[in-house]
């Protein structure tokens, strides 16, 4: 009984992280008599396959395996029938999970079993095909050897298998089950492609006779496995540790970088932190520029910008528009949402900026490591002198002039040239400088060129995704974090996003920065215990908004 209580306290758990609304299909089940594990093992097995929780179908399944293998010891004699269910669930988990939870299951299944108990033969048979579709061709052949063991003499050759009791009798059993008609699918082409069975296929040797299948092949490495479960998606250039200096910029997706650095006692450098603020001011700190970034200097999208700013830090650079009045405030252009509401005095204003390219010089000085989230090729810049600004004149702050500035859509040379200048100039003032790229997945709000958004969108990740890969092959100081590859891919597509489809979910961005540190050595700091709420409810409630100036381009689209 107490095991009966433990597994419903674990069920009430699995129902709260579900947040399940299905008119009490699943949240009204209780496990109560031993009578209840079956029917709560189909029911949590039914439920797995619904995409709205595809996220929790690895904790599903698990839990309908315990039902069933509680089952299997409580009842005498055992039911046959229980423990191919058993073995069919553990073997689901074993294709699409965790081949050690399988290896797991089938070995205390085997604990449940009694000496020379009929079900043997099909039992070991099924290993076999776990074994075979895992590639390990000899241990599967062992499997099967013992299951023709366990046919009384009946004499079964690997090759032949299909035509003999009670092979047949197991498969049709397990092809009941949709989860598991796919693992014998799976067997019988791998049979064929061996030349074991009767469908002859030669093999050679070529490049990708011994490519890992966890990683190498779409089809085993993708499209079998939940999201969150792909691996290996980064291999470091360079040890990280947490003493590192590091510095980030770029377009809004580089602040969950920052925050997740923070939150993991990472050297995440601050020059302007937000304590250090006017107390009289009562607006949130984020909404004017603190905590984001490693300097008030907001968003950075491109890497012309991003250039413009340190050569200003250092004086190398002084734009001829220096501020915007409007309307008796005073804004500065290249940081023009900082101070939402403008600067009371020209003087003021001055002071500020100057302030904050100290800040911003020291932190190029003292950082040994550069985080930079490229995010866009478009942008808005003065005719004369070519000053980048992050938004256009005349939706944050200022006026548009037509005479005045101009849209540019930059090249691939012309991002590479001014990223190959940036790097130039960074490591002449400090020579060990890592760099580390990202590109943001991010879409574009809006769109100035002639071209959909949508297209736009894809133009502008592919040159960026394209100028870092160039870089990283180049050097062995830039590495690169592929959030944008993984956020953009397939397997997340628009279930990565909000329901603007363009912020990232806070568990997304979680499990991206999660694959971040782990190939760094290090685990995410655990969330705080939150009992009522899913995972996701947590997360969303934990992870700040991103504050991204492009959003506000938002407005001028509105009917």
């Amino acid at each position: 009984m107490n095991d009966l209580n433990e597994l419903q306290k674990d069920l009430d758990v699995l129902k709260t992280s579900l947040a399940v609304q299905d008119n009490g299909a699943v949240s009204n089940l209780r496990i109560e008599t031993v009578a209840d594990l079956e029917a709560a093992a189909d029911k949590l097995g039914e439920y797995s396959r619904r995409e709205t929780w595809a996220y929790k179908r690895h904790e599903m399944l698990s839990m309908a395996s315990r039902c069933l293998l509680l089952g299997l010891s409580a009842n005498s004699p055992i039911d046959p029938d229980g423990v191919l269910k058993a073995v069919a669930l553990y073997l689901t988990i074993a294709i699409e999970y965790d081949r050690q939870k399988a290896q797991d299951g089938l070995s205390l299944i085997e604990k449940a079993l009694s000496d020379g108990f009929a079900i043997s033969a099909e039992l070991n048979f099924m290993r076999s095909q776990f074994h075979l579709i895992s590639g390990d061709v000899e241990s599967a052949k062992d499997y099967y050897a013992q299951a023709a063991t366990n046919c009384k003499g009946r004499e079964l050759t690997w090759t032949s298998y299909s035509f003999h009791w009670p092979i047949v009798e197991a498969r049709q059993r397990f092809r009941r089950w949709p989860s598991f008609k796919r693992l014998l699918d799976q067997s019988d082409k791998m049979l064929a492609y061996m030349g074991l069975a009767e469908e002859k296929k030669e093999l050679r040797d070529n490049p990708y006779s011994d490519l890992s299948t966890d990683t190498k092949y779409w089809k085993t490495a993708v499209a079998q496995r939940m999201p969150a479960q792909l691996a290996d998606l980064y291999r470091k250039k360079y040890d990280l540790d947490k003493q590192t200096k590091i510095m980030s910029v770029g377009s809004c997706f580089a602040q969950h970088i920052g925050r997740v650095l923070k939150e993991n006692a990472f050297g995440f450098l601050d020059y302007e932190p937000a304590f250090k603020r006017p107390h009289y001011l009562a607006q949130p700190a984020q909404d004017m520029g603190y905590d984001l970034y490693s300097a008030r200097y907001g968003n950075i999208y491109t890497a012309r910008q991003l250039r413009q700013l340190f050569l200003r830090a250092f004086g190398r650079f002084s734009p001829q528009e220096d501020f915007w009045a409007d309307n008796g405030r005073w804004y500065d252009p290249f940081r023009p949402t900082i101070e939402p509401s403008g600067y009371f005095s020209l003087r003021e204003a001055q002071v500020m900026r100057a302030s904050h390219l100290r800040a911003v010089r020291r932190l190029f000085e003292d950082a040994e490591l550069m985080i930079f989230t490229m995010g866009l090729t478009e942008a808005w810049r003065h005719k004369h002198d070519g000053a980048v600004y992050p938004m256009c004149p005349g939706t944050a702050a200022g006026v548009f002039n037509e005479a005045k500035y101009e849209f540019k859509n930059f090249t691939y040379r012309e991002i590479k040239d001014d990223l190959e200048a940036l790097i130039a100039e960074l490591r002449e003032i400090k020579p060990d400088l890592k760099i580390l790229l990202t590109v943001s997945p991010v879409p574009l709000t809006a769109t100035a060129s002639q071209d959909h958004v949508l297209v736009a969108t894809m133009r502008s990740k592919a040159v960026l995704r394209a100028v870092a890969l160039e870089f990283y092959e180049k050097y062995d100081f830039v590495d690169y974090f592929p959030s944008y590859d993984i956020i953009s891919s397939i397997p997340f597509a628009r279930g990565a996003f909000q329901d603007n489809l363009r912020g990232v979910k806070p568990e997304v961005v979680d499990f991206i920065m999660s694959r971040f540190l782990s190939a760094h050595g290090y685990r995410a700091a655990p969330a705080a215990a939150v009992t009522t709420q899913s995972p996701v409810q947590i997360a969303v409630a934990q992870a700040p908004e991103e504050q991204c100036d492009e959003a506000l381009l938002e407005a001028f689209g509105r009917k």
